[in-house]
């Protein structure tokens, strides 16, 4: 009898722990970031802490090429990383001189129809109402035709002030008054004309931004 029962016993242990063994384990599903979404903190795939080996694994080392390009007013050059070289979808990366390869200072993108844009749709193409929509405030940025044109100078402490986000701007109508070292802003009525006009061209990221 007491055979019996002990077999018994042995035979529900059993049967429950092949209950346990054949419960269906749920797959816990990777959630793939928009590779081409820019935000304040990160450019796509791409966080500040990555370095040229976290570069070359999220887009394959034959896809990352280093290169010589002009600095400011090509007074000198300087050697970043492109990823995807002469394709639409091309990132420029700067790296810190004193950490290259190993810490990314800033990335940038100026191909017409790049993909990369903001939580907000903002990206090359897009324009000069646009930016301010999105600000709220009006926006001060210099005048065209020059070395330094179409750099927004501030955003009058609109929602885009603070952000390590940053665009430039192009017009390529004629009118003289946009031209020049000057100082232009969105309440400008002669701007005001051209805020469908003047579209952004440049689109970056800093991620070490003073």
């Amino acid at each position: 009898m007491k055979f019996i029962l002990a077999f018994l016993i042995a035979v529900i242990i059993c049967s429950c722990n092949n209950e346990k063994k054949e419960t269906p384990v749920e797959e816990k599903k990777e959630v793939i970031a928009d590779s081409t979404l820019v935000t304040d903190s990160s450019w796509g795939p791409i966080g500040r802490s990555a370095d040229m080996a976290e570069l070359q694994r999220l887009y394959g080392k034959d896809n990352i090429k280093d290169e010589w390009i002009c600095g400011p007013e090509c007074a000198d050059t300087i050697l970043v990383t492109k990823v995807f070289p002469d394709q639409t979808h091309e990132i420029t990366v700067y790296w810190d001189d004193s950490a290259f390869h190993k810490k990314i200072m800033m990335l940038e993108v100026f191909r017409d129809g790049t993909p990369y844009h903001t939580v907000h749709g903002l990206k090359n193409g897009s324009t000069l109402n646009d930016l301010l929509k999105v600000n709220g405030q009006k926006i001060t940025f210099s005048g065209f035709s020059w070395d330094y044109g179409g750099f927004i100078q501030s955003y009058n402490n609109g929602a885009l002030e603070k952000s390590p986000i940053n665009f430039r701007l192009e017009y390529r109508g004629n009118a003289m008054d946009l031209d020049g070292d000057i100082e232009l802003n969105t309440d400008m009525p002669h701007v005001k004309k051209a805020l469908d006009s003047i579209r952004m061209y440049y689109l970056s990221l800093s991620f070490h931004k003073e």
